[in-house]
């Protein structure tokens, strides 16, 4: 009679900290708030650990800690930090926090969110976070009275991180942002993004609103113009039926640049 177990060994931890840091890179790509975390908090068993924070909203984020081979989940909700789990691979790192993010925060995941917060110290990653917000959607018009060239070469970037342009995408400025609009750039923009979107100057006296006309009917509200990206400010999804009809309005009686 055999003593041996018919079962093999359970496998030991396999997730390293670059894995979990790459898998943190990537949250971040979507456009997630993620944070180097205080490792001087004792409540936590790790020790020598790497903490990280995914921020989901004012009172909920995700804690990434890992130490010493293990890595430990938890939900931090108001006042309470919750252990979730203890991943030992990249996948299980994924569940574990798609599962506090769904049962805490109320969030689909994966995903990207619908509102970010820029950050004047933190320019290139302003970059990554607009471009995350707008994900898999293309961009079908811009409204923004300051939009010059600074801008389109501020779209160019989004352009090289992966975001979509319309090939008829339609761009609204004013007197005052077509005043620093130089055409040969203009032409060297339209060339390099291989598009034939249209620039025109709005005739309203004040315009102030600053967005985006995305696909899937959505609009992407800015608190800064795209001119400038390296400020403390907000964006947001939201549906765009009243943002199509007065850019409509706005682009038939604007002029031609």
């Amino acid at each position: 009679m055999t003593t041996g177990s018919p079962f093999p060994k359970q496998p030991s931890p396999q997730l390293k900290l670059d894995e979990v840091v790459a898998y943190l890179c990537e949250c971040q790509a979507k456009g997630w708030k993620v944070y180097k975390s205080d490792t001087t908090d004792h409540r936590f068993p790790l020790e020598q650990d790497e903490r990280f924070v995914i921020r989901l909203s004012e009172h909920v984020w995700i804690r990434v800690h890992y130490g010493n081979g293990k890595c430990g989940i938890y939900v931090h909700r108001q006042a309470d930090e919750i252990p979730i789990g203890w991943p030992e691979t990249i996948q299980g790192l994924d569940q574990i926090v798609a599962y506090g993010v769904r049962s805490y925060a109320q969030i689909d995941w994966p995903s990207s969110p619908s509102a970010v917060r820029l950050s004047q110290e933190q320019p290139a990653t302003n970059f990554v976070t607009l471009a995350g917000l707008i994900g898999n959607s293309t961009i079908e018009a811009i409204f923004d009275p300051y939009f010059d060239d600074k801008a389109l070469a501020n779209i160019l970037t989004l352009f090289n991180l992966g975001i979509r342009i319309s090939q008829t995408c339609r761009i609204l400025t004013s007197s005052k942002g077509a005043s620093k609009l130089t055409l040969g750039f203009i032409s060297a923009w339209l060339a390099e993004t291989k598009t034939n979107s249209q620039l025109r100057k709005s005739t309203s006296p004040n315009p102030h609103r600053r967005f985006l006309l995305l696909s899937g009917g959505q609009s992407l509200i800015l608190g800064l113009s795209l001119n400038s990206l390296a400020k403390d400010e907000a964006a947001h999804i939201e549906s765009n039926v009243s943002d199509l009809s007065f850019f409509d309005a706005e682009w038939h009686s604007a002029t031609q640049i």
